[in-house]
C-alpha cells in the first residue's frame, strides 16, 4: 500500500509539473483533471476548473472545443496539430498562440467517454 501511495504521488507530481498543459475532460467538456501548466495558461487555479465546463473557464475557446469534441465523438479519432489564438485571463489584450491535440478516451467497448487534451504555447517572442 505504501508503494502504491508513493507511485500515485510520483505520477501526480509528474503530471502537474510537465511544461505542457494537460487536461482530461468528460463528454460534456467538464474538467476532470488539469495540470498546473494548463491552469497557468488559463489564468485560473487548477482546483477551480474541476467539474466546470470549458465554457465556464475559458469561454473564448468554447466554440472550437465543442466542434473538436463533436468531431471526435463522431469519428472516435484524435484531432492533432490544432493551432488556436486568443487571450488569457492572466494577460488580457495580449494575443497568444497555442498548439493542441485532442485524444479520445474510450471505455472497454470503444465508446468515447472523454477527452485527453494537450496544449503547448508557441507564441512568437
Amino acid at each position: 500500500e505504501d508503494l502504491l501511495q508513493k507511485s500515485k504521488a510520483e505520477t501526480t507530481s509528474y503530471y502537474n509539473d510537465l511544461p505542457i498543459g494537460l487536461a482530461v475532460l468528460d463528454v460534456n467538456l467538464r474538467y476532470i483533471h488539469i495540470n498546473n501548466r494548463l491552469a497557468v495558461i488559463n489564468g485560473i487555479p487548477a482546483a477551480d476548473h474541476i467539474g466546470k465546463t470549458i465554457q465556464e473557464m475559458v469561454p473564448a475557446q468554447a466554440e472550437q472545443a465543442q466542434k473538436l469534441a463533436a468531431d471526435i465523438l463522431k469519428t472516435g479519432e484524435p484531432v492533432t496539430d490544432i493551432e488556436f489564438q486568443g487571450e488569457t485571463a492572466v494577460q488580457p489584450g495580449v494575443q497568444k498562440t497555442w498548439q493542441a491535440g485532442w485524444y479520445p478516451l474510450k471505455d472497454n467497448d470503444g465508446q468515447v467517454i472523454g477527452f485527453s487534451v494537450i496544449v503547448q504555447e508557441n507564441t512568437d517572442s
